[in-house]
């Protein structure tokens, strides 16, 4: 898994290092795929939740115009989504922990569209790295059979995107 996370990373920190600030309608759209991601949280639909997640950051990919970064960010957010719907079902029977951490991505996604729109490309890079790191650490957790309560530091919005 230290491999998959490595690479998940670096796709995340290539997106934010090429992302073309100015590629069409990219701020638009990603708000618009936000309000989908927020109504899958909502309704704890699993499989849109990934899926709108993986297409956020596809489309932050895209803005690269890098074939090869689209490729492999797309490749590793398709093994991305398979991993994270065991985790959204764990979750969920936690006491409200899938509400508290999708909450904090849907913060993390809406400060990831403010860089963007700010053309601050140090913050942007500050914020995939910490949310590709959230994922790792949830993923993780997942996979050793660690319950997320049991010593868990987690990384709150508001911590991080002062």
């Amino acid at each position: 898994t230290a491999r998959f996370f490595d690479a998940y990373l670096v796709a995340e920190r290539s997106a934010a290092y090429f992302c073309r600030f100015m590629h069409p309608q990219l701020v638009e759209e990603l708000v618009e795929i936000q309000v989908l991601h927020s109504a899958a949280v909502r309704d704890h639909d699993f499989l849109d939740i990934s899926r709108q997640n993986a297409v956020f950051h596809l489309r932050i990919a895209a803005a690269t115009e890098n074939p090869y970064i689209i490729d492999f960010s797309g490749r590793l957010h398709n093994l991305a989504r398979r991993l994270s719907i065991f985790v959204y079902q764990i979750e969920l029977d936690q006491d409200g922990r899938l509400d508290e951490q999708q909450g904090y991505i849907v913060c993390e996604h809406m400060a990831i569209i403010d860089a963007i729109r700010a053309h601050d490309r140090k913050k942007l890079l500050e914020l995939l790295t910490a949310h590709a790191n959230r994922f790792q650490q949830r993923i993780s957790r997942f996979i050793s059979g660690i319950r997320p309560d049991e010593g868990d530091v987690i990384l709150h919005s508001t911590e991080v995107y002062r």
